[in-house]
């Protein structure tokens, strides 16, 4: 099998497992898709460590890959979305601790450092706000559909979810975000 520019991804991690360094074509194609995810819902630097884990940890399972998929982009884009929930709960849990240890209960983490962080253009702030007000599961399936532009059976598989369950999630997420953006503003949201 080759590594080739034009190789399909199965074809790659495939070769990959007898010759590792084929990996790095995987890796070269899709780091950035799961960068820009993950960076959608966290701070840039721990979006580039959170996208390290996620091909650290698609290298150690590649033998895992189901060859009969060509694009390796929803598998890699559920292991993010796996990476970030850990990331979330480890963020709940040291606030949890936090607030039980500190003395001063006004001293919650500091929102807008994390805001200054991210990479959204200045004119759409509203696009932010409805986007943070998104529940991580409504985040995720809009995210996947109108950024990343997955199919619904590849979010289905990207999530683990039944297909009628993206159905659902994405009409709410869609309709969530457009109450949260306002009447006044029309930002494109259907796949």
């Amino acid at each position: 099998m080759d590594s080739t520019p034009w190789a399909s991804d199965a074809e790659v991690i495939v070769a990959s497992w007898h010759d590792p360094v084929r990996f790095e074509v995987v890796f070269s194609r899709h780091f950035g898709t799961v960068f820009r995810f993950l960076a959608g819902r966290a701070p840039r630097d721990e979006a580039a460590d959170m996208a390290a884990e996620v091909f650290v940890r698609a290298f150690a399972r590649r033998r895992r890959y189901r060859p009969d998929r060509p694009s390796a982009l929803p598998w890699l884009l559920g292991m993010a979305v796996n990476v970030l929930r850990e990331w979330t709960r480890r963020l709940a849990r040291a606030d949890r601790a936090h607030r039980r240890s500190s003395s001063d209960l006004e001293a919650d983490v500091d929102t807008g450092d994390a805001e200054a962080r991210m990479d959204a253009d200045e004119s759409a702030p509203a696009l932010r706000r409805a986007l943070a007000g998104l529940s991580l599961d409504e985040y995720n399936v809009l995210v996947l559909a109108a950024l990343h532009q997955l199919t619904y059976p590849e979010i289905a598989d990207t999530l683990g979810i039944p297909l009628g369950t993206v159905r659902s999630r994405l009409a709410r997420a869609r309709r969530r975000a457009r109450e949260l953006i306002g009447p006044d503003r029309r930002i494109y949201m259907d796949g």
